[in-house]
């Protein structure tokens, strides 16, 4: 995405006007992708590595930026007015928010400066947005089903495992009987450190029929708990919050064999010779 929302420069394109002359600061926040920064049709007059005046290359339609990496792009508005695809030539990101739009007009009403701050909202405004929502995908929280499909264990399943990997859990929402175990390991590697950037997890149930909440695991840590009250448990990493999960514990099914199904065999036989009489009499 660019400046905190997907698709925020074709909602609200940048305006410009024939012959303005256009500065860019572009960062790539990473933490993983490679960007290449391009606006179609547009050739740079300068573009500085690193924002740095010393580091100037001269002409060019893209800049490529590794995770934190960043540049200064200057160029002239062409005298054609339209509009201007702003992208990123990995096009991954493209499709997936990362495409915005300069609009060229002659009569445009231009903004000095477009600050990268994103967008904010109200807590009525999200709850609005929410309702709105048709699909989630989220790298550290559960999405919508069709993205973040539960994992269903059936009563045959005793023990279940979750990675934490990433700073995220997986599968992000399991569904299993009352009765099982689910052992949570560890597979962060980095565990030297305390705090927001270390690979050091645990689980803490937030809300569900009973809360608890494991030890810090370090790297191959494991811990486990068996869940004996069916119903609904969002969880947490209380170190990463914004890590989350769920489980969900469905009722042990009715074992309907040996005894209790001789006695409701009998019960059935009961019931069936008890109407077969009564309609007998009536007749």
């Amino acid at each position: 995405m660019f400046n905190g929302e997907i698709f925020r420069y074709v909602k609200e394109p940048i305006m410009a006007r024939p012959g303005d002359y256009v500065r860019i600061y572009f960062l790539n926040v990473g933490p993983n992708l490679i960007s290449t920064f391009h606006i179609v049709g547009i050739i740079w007059d300068f573009a500085y590595w690193q924002g740095h005046p010393d580091n100037v290359f001269v002409g060019g339609q893209s800049v490529l930026a590794g995770p934190t990496d960043s540049w200064v792009v200057e160029f002239r508005v062409p005298p054609e007015e339209g509009d201007y695809a702003i992208v990123s030539h990995a096009f991954g990101t493209t499709d997936r928010g990362a495409v915005g739009i300069l609009r060229v007009k002659k009569d445009a009403r231009v903004e000095p400066i477009i600050k990268a701050e994103g967008p904010t909202y109200t807590s009525d405004e999200m709850a609005n947005i929410k309702k709105e929502v048709i699909r989630v995908v989220a790298p550290f929280e559960p999405g919508t089903e069709d993205v973040d499909v539960p994992a269903v264990f059936n009563e045959k399943t005793k023990e279940v495992v979750v990675r934490i990997k990433g700073n995220s859990f997986y599968p992000k929402v399991i569904d299993i009987v009352e009765g099982t175990k689910v052992k949570w390991i560890n597979e962060d590697v980095f565990t030297y450190a305390q705090g927001e950037f270390a690979g050091i997890h645990n689980v803490q149930v937030v809300k569900g029929p009973e809360q608890f909440t494991s030890p810090l695991l370090l790297h191959a840590q494991s811990y486990e708990h068996v869940f004996t009250k069916p119903g609904e448990y969002d969880y947490i990493c209380t170190p990463h919050p914004y890590m989350k999960a769920i489980v969900r514990v469905r009722p042990k099914p009715i074992n309907l064999s040996g005894p209790i199904a001789m006695f409701l065999s009998i019960v059935a036989l009961a019931v069936a010779v008890f109407v077969i009489m009564t309609n007998n009499k009536r007749r």
